[in-house]
């Protein structure tokens, strides 16, 4: 499509609260057998809880589809509209932990946020509790942030320094190497204490 006037735009929500489960619960009944499955005791010590048994509380990160079809807009009236809006902090976290974390360490701190998220089934309009970005009002996640970015600048400074060469490199390559494997091990600390608190709250 790079030939074409037509640009590819990828929205990232994350929680955003939706009558899906509750739409989803006849088709459930209906197809799934559940008592006869492998997995019957997961599903009677939480699935089945999380499909019936609405919370009231909001997901973590939730926020209102409104903030959906703020980027929806942004997307259709700019010039150059991105290739990827991030909608809730969730989706930004999760966009920087795939470019810092290990592969299996990713997938505990997705398995991890998984099992720790509070998932919100509105059973109608009123009935939905929306809560303000968080990211706004804390803190660590500007530090989480401004800890990436250090990693992006480090690493960035490293191999324009190996693709130049000369006496810098030689100077600085393995001291710039020991910095960002520091910056990148401070990273992975700060996101996993991010989540974890997150996860409490």
């Amino acid at each position: 499509m790079r030939d074409t006037n037509i640009k590819i735009v990828l929205i990232e929500p994350g929680p955003i609260p939706s009558k899906i489960r509750i739409n989803s619960i006849p088709h459930f009944e209906r197809w799934i057998d559940w008592r006869n499955s492998a997995r019957r005791a997961q599903y009677e010590t939480s699935l089945l809880k999380r499909l019936y048994e609405p919370s009231g509380k909001p997901d973590t990160f939730q926020l209102p589809a409104s903030a959906v079809t703020a980027k929806i807009l942004t997307a259709l009236t700019v010039a150059n509209p991105r290739a990827r809006y991030y909608v809730t902090n969730a989706t930004w976290i999760s966009a920087i932990s795939k470019r810092i974390l290990p592969q299996r360490l990713l997938d505990w701190v997705m398995a991890k946020a998984k099992a720790d998220n509070r998932f919100c089934l509105p059973h109608s309009k009123s009935n939905y509790a929306y809560r303000e970005d968080p990211m706004r009002n804390d803190p660590l996640f500007y530090i989480v942030a401004a800890a990436c970015l250090a990693v992006l600048v480090i690493l960035m400074i490293g191999i324009g320094g190996f693709a130049k060469g000369g006496d810098f490199n030689k100077k600085h390559a393995n001291r710039i190497m020991r910095l960002r494997i520091i910056a990148q091990a401070a990273a992975i600390v700060l996101i996993l204490l991010f989540v974890w608190l997150r996860g409490r709250s």
